[in-house]
């Protein structure tokens, strides 16, 4: 996508209060290079432009200093057995890692030829996400709400620092973009030490669902 195309692509879900209220233990984290450069990342286990995109941040990330934290989110209509893999991999022994390793997986399998992501799944699952009855399984529904309520259509979503959000996938200028905005803003706001922060509007959806989020 071209620079001049970002306006059309991007709105404020409550600036920099709306990201560092996140809560980033619940998702899963990768850091790349000093990770000075932080994104959220609202992704589908099957959606194939998300595991796309895990393959470019794969290549781009070391470059640009990327840390992305991923929450999932599915497209339920268009992945029906999405979110029942969510919550196997939220109970694999190393979570984190399992989410990566599937979206390669997935993304590798596809490049191949392979379509059908419920017999990539079959082969691989047994070995990296063999259940999902563990306590941590119920934030696959709580992600799904919240991503409802902060009014997201598809994936990926891609939350900047700044509440700026890119819905689809982005190229690396994107991510350039997108990140000497926040830095600027960052500069400009350390420039006004008594100036008023920003804060997500206690009634608002964002508000509600980041409160659901915290229990």
């Amino acid at each position: 996508k071209a620079p001049e195309d970002l306006k059309e692509k991007t709105q404020g879900v409550g600036g920099f209060e709306f990201f560092s209220s996140l809560p980033l233990k619940n998702g899963f984290t990768y850091t790349y290079g000093t990770g000075e450069n932080h994104v959220a990342i609202f992704e589908d286990p099957d959606c194939p432009f998300c595991q796309d995109l895990h393959k470019m941040l794969e290549q781009i990330g070391p470059e640009l200093n990327i840390k992305v934290t991923v929450f999932p989110f599915v497209m339920e209509s268009l992945h029906p057995n999405a979110l029942t893999r969510v919550q196997h991999l939220y109970c694999a022994p190393d979570a984190t890692q399992a989410w990566k390793n599937w979206m390669l997986t997935a993304q590798a399998a596809r490049e191949k030829g392979q379509k059908d992501m419920d017999k990539i799944w079959a082969s691989w699952s047994p070995t990296n996400a063999p259940n999902n009855t563990c306590p941590q399984a119920v934030l696959a529904e709580t992600w799904q709400m919240a991503g409802r309520q902060f009014g997201y259509t598809a994936t990926p979503t891609i939350v900047f620092e700044n509440g700026a959000v890119v819905e689809g996938s982005a190229d690396k200028q994107v991510f350039q973009q997108m990140f000497e905005e926040v830095a600027k803003q960052k500069a400009e706001r350390a420039a006004q030490p008594g100036a008023p922060g920003e804060t997500v509007s206690p009634g608002s959806a964002n508000a509600e669902a980041l409160k659901a989020l915290e229990n």
